[in-house]
């Protein structure tokens, strides 16, 4: 197999071209199929690499019928990668490229861009591997590996368009080459003496890119959090627990964490957040008048599973009222505005 990651030919009329090569090759004898339930996946969907190393993704034909030729269009972060290179794949063979453009900064920024055919070769039928595309990271962040665009042709020239499964690349320093701590916490939610199961989160480091870590509270009254060996970086926090205001990436709760700062200031999770969930299951991040509605409709009712319940005292009373009063108004980027971890 050849690497031809710089070619560049600046064909234009990729799929033109391709029906006039397949006039080259003999119609087939039996009738072409549709290729309606094909699909093109970056495979593995998720690859992290340390700045400065390559990550290598293939493309992988699901379900081809009478596969001839292809044509894959792939968008990236350039600012995060500094070159992509490619590798034929093992579905088709006595391939030629009929156009390649990689992240030229003038014609293809942030884009891989690949069409091939087989000359004097029958067409496939099954799964394989189209291309390997093989991607030198040269900053730290995570950009997506989008496939915008993905054709099939068979050897009589008919295009066909699969669905597409784009992945992503992680780019961080070694962790090897940064300090880390065991970072503790104490989380604590309003109107409850309870204080466990209640997840934690510490996002992506801004500076290395190491994480994310995550810890789950004890029934400890204080230190019920621990997070270990967590690498120096600054580091957005989230949190959640049913029928409170979650911390989100939204709320920007930031802690640089270094050898002076180990230990995440007190956490009070504000209660009354009724409507904890959206009908998708999205986060509810206000207190509003649909928490009143909830609570006013299961008053004086008893049970496990009420969310009304906002204090989780087993029973729907003027308690859980009050919270909601309380806490009427406030969404999670205003409740936790005055916290510094």
């Amino acid at each position: 197999m050849n690497n031809k990651g710089n070619l560049h030919r600046g064909v234009p009329g990729v799929l033109a071209i391709l029906l006039v090569l397949s006039l080259l090759l003999p119609a087939p004898s039996s009738p072409v199929q549709a290729q309606a339930s094909a699909v093109v996946a970056v495979t593995p969907p998720m690859l992290d690499i340390i700045r400065g190393s390559t990550a290598t993704y293939s493309m992988w034909l699901t379900g081809g019928v009478d596969v001839n030729a292809y044509e894959v269009v792939i968008s990236y972060n350039p600012a995060l990668v500094s070159s992509v290179t490619y590798t034929e794949g093992t579905f088709l063979s006595n391939l030629t490229p009929v156009y390649s453009c990689n992240n030229n900064p003038t014609l293809c920024p942030g884009v891989f861009h690949l069409a091939e055919i087989q000359i004097t070769t029958p067409g496939v039928t099954g799964d394989g591997n189209l291309v390997d595309i093989t991607f030198t990271g040269s900053a730290n962040g995570i950009t997506p590996i989008t496939l915008t665009e993905a054709v099939l042709a068979d050897p009589v020239g008919e295009t066909s368009y699969p669905s597409e499964v784009s992945g992503v690349l992680w780019i961080h320093d070694d962790p090897a080459l940064t300090p880390n701590f065991n970072v503790t916490g104490t989380v604590r939610l309003q109107g409850q003496t309870s204080t466990g199961g209640v997840p934690v989160s510490l996002g992506y480091g801004t500076v290395h890119w190491l994480g994310p870590y995550s810890a789950t509270s004890t029934s400890l009254p204080t230190d019920n959090l621990g997070f270990s060996q967590v690498e120096e970086d600054i580091y957005r926090i989230t949190a959640s627990s049913p029928r409170y205001l979650p911390v989100t990436e939204a709320s920007n709760r930031t802690v640089s964490i270094s050898a002076s700062k180990t230990t995440l200031s007190p956490l009070l999770l504000r209660g009354g957040n009724a409507v904890w969930q959206d009908p998708m299951g999205a986060p509810d991040t206000v207190i509003d008048a649909l928490d009143l509605t909830l609570v006013s409709g299961q008053y004086q009712q008893t049970g496990a599973s009420l969310e009304g319940d906002v204090n989780f005292s087993g029973r729907v009373d003027i308690f859980d009222f009050a919270m909601v009063a309380g806490n009427y108004g406030l969404t999670s980027i205003t409740a936790y505005a005055g916290w510094t971890p």
